[in-house]
């Protein structure tokens, strides 16, 4: 489902935890800097940044307790179907258009922000509520997370 999913403090954008579905090249710094760094400044002029949908790509951000911001990145398009690796003579109508039936564009906000809820609920009992509501020492909380 997601691509790739990010775990950053919502007050200063600390990098807590990443992951990456297998196979897909991990996100640079500055990416999930610029991914952050979107999401405060929404935050900062009183705007809630829910989701947003690039050609490739639905972007999704949920904040968890004032504490933790977690971002999921997901394929809106297959893109092994866009590009036609697996093409049979059923299918012959547009190459660019992406095919519904293969593809990821059934998922919705709600299923991204479901699996966010799954996500946040997995830290927390991987490492308590408390701990991740008052982050008091961001590097062993990291750490816990590993």
């Amino acid at each position: 489902m997601a691509e790739h999913i990010l775990c950053v403090t919502a007050s200063g954008g600390i990098p807590l935890l990443t992951r990456t579905k297998p196979g897909c090249s991990p996100l640079s710094f500055p990416v999930v800097g610029a991914l952050n760094g979107v999401h405060m400044f929404a935050s900062n002029r009183d705007v809630n940044l829910l989701s947003t949908i690039s050609e490739n790509h639905r972007i999704v951000w949920k904040v968890f307790q004032d504490s933790i911001v977690l971002i999921a990145i997901v394929p809106s398009v297959d893109l092994k179907m866009k590009g036609r690796e697996n093409v049979t003579e059923e299918n012959d109508s547009d190459p660019s258009e992406p095919l519904s039936r293969h593809s990821s564009s059934t998922i919705t906000d709600a299923h991204v922000s479901r699996l966010l809820d799954n996500v946040f609920h997995s830290l927390v009992l991987l490492t308590g509520l408390e701990e991740l509501t008052n982050i008091r020492n961001v590097d062993r909380l990291k750490k816990d997370l590993r």
